[in-house]
């Protein structure tokens, strides 16, 4: 048994929608809400078994939208905006590992050194910024490694003029 609508509605107030499908609640808000926190809130209202597997914050409630997700790596949060979606992307494909979430662990998705440095690889070619094996391991979940892409294309890059004078300055 899972909670009721009303009972979401009630507890989740920054909440727009909300629906519940195979165990799962989907919620629509306009603002991130952490997954394990909108879960804690429902263990305290409910039985272990009206409790939800999974609490998934998507942008509509659109059946394509509302897919379960895999109970591998815990709670699982979608991307929320382009960098994540094909930072996610790159991800499963390095890794081998489908419908991985924002907040996963790479090193519990099977990440290792080698793993790490083609992500750094494959995030420079795809972003078109400088994404170094250090910061893959620094920033082990996609939604930290989107926010440093983000930072680094926000930086303002060297013109490419002044990249030829500082080369010929140096040589």
């Amino acid at each position: 048994m899972t909670p009721d609508v009303d009972t979401l509605a009630r507890l989740w107030p920054q909440v727009g929608q909300v629906a519940v499908k195979d165990g799962c609640v989907y919620v629509v808000a306009e603002d991130f809400l952490d997954p394990l926190v909108l879960r804690g809130q429902l263990a305290v209202e409910l039985t272990d078994e009206e409790l939800p597997r999974h609490v998934v914050q998507v942008d509509s409630l659109d059946p394509a939208d509302l897919v379960a997700p895999d109970d591998r790596y815990g709670a699982y949060l979608p991307p929320r905006d382009d960098t994540e979606r094909v930072l996610v992307r790159v991800w499963e494909r390095v890794l081998g590992v489908p419908k991985l979430g924002v907040l996963d662990d790479f090193y519990a998705a099977g990440g290792d050194s080698l793993a790490a440095a083609g992500l750094a690889v494959e995030a420079q070619r795809v972003f078109g910024v400088a994404v170094s094996l250090a910061a893959v391991l620094r920033h082990p979940t996609v939604a930290a490694l989107a926010d440093e892409i983000r930072r680094s294309r926000a930086a303002a890059p060297l013109p490419p003029a002044a990249v030829g004078v500082t080369s010929a300055l140096v040589v």
